[in-house]
């Protein structure tokens, strides 16, 4: 099991891991909720990156897919809402995102 706290610009604090008995090799991919480009924290330009990629201007890859998605709806299709929804935690206006 893996616990760890972000806050709601990313920044991990804490966090620990129980090994199994056996030897057992992990990878641990970490991403943050709202990191559009991947750069390690949420900032406004997440928002933008998000903004340009449902108008069409940039493509993004899987996991800033995945990363951009934060409200969660439409499975995993980013929305302007994801966008607007960057926008609002990075200006103090939202407390954290739907789905975290």
């Amino acid at each position: 099991d893996f616990a760890a706290t972000t806050s709601k610009v990313g920044q991990f604090t804490g966090g620990s891991f129980t090994m199994p008995a056996a030897d057992v090799t992990v990878t641990v991919n970490f991403r943050v909720l709202g990191d559009a480009n991947l750069n390690g924290s949420v900032a406004l330009n997440d928002s933008t990156f998000v903004k340009q990629a449902v108008t069409g201007l940039r493509t993004l890859s899987e996991e800033q897919r995945i990363a951009s998605n934060v409200t969660g709806k439409n499975n995993s299709d980013v929305l302007l809402n994801d966008s607007t929804t960057i926008k609002q935690l990075v200006t103090g206006s939202r407390a954290s995102f739907p789905n975290a």
